[in-house]
């Protein structure tokens, strides 16, 4: 582990010197999403805050997008269904 510390941390010092080539290691050192974040009015600040946590709710517990995705194809059977039935 050690070793592979070392080369990556000997990569990120050669792709910081590299400016030809922008890379991840730039933008993450540019603070690139929290330039974004700043720019936001609070009020999408905190929507954003609790729909990353509503999402993270359902998909932490495995049945809940299972039940949803059941729930949808149901309803697209039972709509080629009834189109059928009644033509």
């Amino acid at each position: 582990l050690v070793e592979k510390q070392k080369a990556v941390q000997a990569q990120i010092a050669e792709d910081k010197k590299n400016k030809d080539n922008p890379n991840i290691v730039e933008v993450a050192e540019s603070g690139f999403y929290e330039k974004i974040q700043e720019k936001l009015p609070p009020v999408f600040r905190i929507m954003y805050s609790w729909l990353l946590k509503a999402l993270i709710l359902i998909f932490s517990i495995w049945w809940i997008p299972l039940a949803i995705v059941i729930l949808v194809v149901l309803r697209i059977l039972l709509g080629f269904y009834r189109r059928t039935r009644y033509r």
